[in-house]
This record gives structure tokens, C-alpha cells and sequence, in this order.
């Protein structure tokens, strides 16, 4: 939210060829004249998501933050995505050395020995056996634990660790298909929000970002099964959404008057 907020508030330039030293100077001006506070909270930000030492959590922020980049390479050219890439370069470098931790967790913590892939195998399993119709919505733990064979059978697995195949699990592949896709077509309307808005720009940047980090995240935990989460991912889509129309300009007016940023 604050490096859509920080990527936006910055001046767009008429010129599409401008030097790097120009926008880097209008960047910094922009930062100067209330462009830092979105800034401060990406660093606040970006370090409390390293401190929590999650490996999926961390990669799929940053997934998030590529989206975010990707939008500003397409409207403003390759000096600017450049430029803002300088900017937001120092601050993830500090934030990645206070969170070095991290680092040892990728190091030292082999994803192949906590049990995961042997779980996704027996899931698939119990897919297989029961494809159209599933084993029922919220039957997964119950259900799960005729498939359970070696390791995996210690433990009492509530949740499948992949949202996806949980759900394929339970409610079968066709209406799992079916809010993968709805959830695609609502990315789909977000992305031409992003090309077809001249205000309130941020606002379906931010959706999809949200979007792409959390359906990333749920390939390997369950982060969209918390209510909390998935209501607040609910609300920042449906914000999104709204500002994802073309706009209607009043008789007269011209994209410039409505937006002096437009592009």
C-alpha cells in the first residue's frame, strides 16, 4: 500500500525521454514534499514482515512489490521504474540486514523435511478418489486422515498447508476451478484499472498486488484461510474494484484538468 501510495504521489513528465538525472531529481523533490511518509512506512514495513522469519511470507510480499514495479515500468517508462527502483533498493538493503535471521532460515531449513510434500502427495490422492464433488467444505481434517500413511500419520493435520489443493480437496476440482477463476477475473479487471484510471490509480495497483502476494502465499500455507485476513483482502479488493472503471469526464474537461498526474 505505501510503495503504490510513494509510486503514484511521484510527478509524471510529459516528455517520454527524459534523463535519469531528471526524474531522480523530481523523485527526490517528490519525497521532500510529503512523499516520505509513504516511504517510512514501506521501511517500517518491509523490516516487521522480515522479522517474522517467514520464508513463503517474505517471497510473496516481494512478489507483491513486483507487481507494484511492473505497473510503473508500463506507464512511465523505463527511467522511472529505474529511479524507483534506486529509491526503494536502500531501504529493503537495510531492512534485509536487521532481518538477517531470515537468511538462516533459508539456509538451515530444508521445505522438503517438514513433512509438506509427502502431505501434498496423500492429497492428491485423496483428490484422485473423489474429483467432481469432494469430500465436503470443512471436512478437510476428518477427511484427510484415511490418506495418511509414514511420517505424516504423527500428526493431526487440520489444514492442507496449500489452500489450493484444500480446497480442490474438499469442494472438487470443478467449483475449485471455479473461485480460482473468479478470483483471475477480478485480477483481470484490477490490471485494467491500472491502464484505463487517471485518479485513485493506487487503488487497483494496490488491489493486485494484495492479491497476486496473498494467492502466492496460498500455494504453500494457509494465510487466506484466517478470517481476519481473507475479510481484510476482501475489503482492499473491493476498494480496488470500485476504482477500477473508466472514467466519465464531465463536458469540457480534459484528462489533464481531472488529473494533473495523469499519464
Amino acid at each position: 500500500a505505501c510503495l503504490s501510495a510513494l509510486a503514484f504521489h511521484m510527478p509524471v513528465s510529459r516528455r517520454r525521454h527524459d534523463s535519469g538525472r531528471k526524474v531522480l531529481r523530481d523523485l527526490l523533490e517528490a519525497l521532500i514534499k510529503g512523499g516520505w511518509i509513504y516511504l517510512t512506512g514501506f521501511v517500517v514495513l518491509a523490516m516487521a514482515i522480515l522479522y517474522t522469519e517467514s520464508r513463503a511470507g517474505s517471497a510473496a510480499s516481494l512478489a507483491g512489490v513486483g507487481v507494484i514495479l511492473v505497473i510503473i515500468l508500463a506507464r512511465r517508462g523505463r527511467a522511472w521504474w529505474i529511479a524507483t527502483w534506486a529509491i526503494v533498493a536502500l531501504p529493503v538493503m537495510a531492512a534485509a540486514i536487521g532481518a538477517g535471521r531470515l537468511g538462516d532460515q533459508f539456509a538451515l531449513n530444508d521445505p522438503l523435511e517438514d513433512g509438506r510434500i509427502e502431505v501434498y502427495e496423500r492429497i492428491l490422492a485423496g483428490i484422485e478418489a473423489a474429483p467432481w464433488l469432494g469430500h465436503g467444505l470443512g471436512a478437510f481434517q476428518d477427511g484427510f486422515r484415511p490418506y495418511m500413511t509414514g511420517d505424516v500419520s504423527d500428526l493431526d493435520w487440520d489444514l492442507a498447508h496449500s489452500a489450493y489443493l484444500e480446497n480442490a480437496f474438499e469442494l472438487g476440482l470443478p467449483a475449485a476451478g471455479a473461485l480460482v477463476l473468479a478470483l483471475l477475473l477480478v485480477a483481470w479487471r484490477l490490471r485494467r484499472g491500472t491502464q484505463v484510471r487517471r485518479r485513485m490509480r493506487p487503488a487497483p495497483a494496490f488491489a493486485l498486488a494484495a492479491l497476486a502476494a496473498g494467492g502466492l502465499h496460498s500455494l504453500v500455507d494457509f494465510s487466506l484461510q484466517m478470517p481476519a485476513t481473507t475479510a481484510l483482502l476482501a475489503m482492499i479488493l473491493g476498494v480496488g474494484w470500485t476504482q477500477s472503471r473508466r472514467e466519465v469526464l464531465q463536458p469540457g474537461a480534459t484528462p489533464e484538468a481531472s488529473d494533473p498526474q495523469s499519464a
